[in-house]
């Protein structure tokens, strides 16, 4: 696992944008890995994201807890919601 983020690695303000086509492209709904892979495939990185973890965790990527947050951002914003656990939907407008 390596230490150092690669100074490509996308910061939560670079992937709302990201998080919501993820959605989309999902058919308007997905659970969280759904979304995490549909995300981490777009963003077509140069880099493996597994090979990072968020600080203090063995088992959760940076990105993936990068995407948690954004979700929950969107959520909060009203743009977002998951009614089950776990399973993100855009809410209609």
């Amino acid at each position: 696992m390596a230490d150092i983020l690669p100074g490509d690695f996308p910061t939560k303000a670079e992937l709302y944008k990201p998080v919501i086509n993820a959605i989309k492209e999902l058919g308007g709904s997905g659970t969280n890995i759904e979304i995490y892979n549909t995300v981490k495939k777009n963003l077509n990185l140069s880099f493996d994201p597994e090979e990072y973890r968020h600080l203090g965790s063995s088992t959760q990527s940076e990105l993936f807890y990068r995407i948690a947050w954004v979700k929950t951002d969107l959520k909060s914003k009203g743009l977002i919601t998951n009614s089950i656990r776990g399973v993100w939907a855009l809410n209609k407008m």
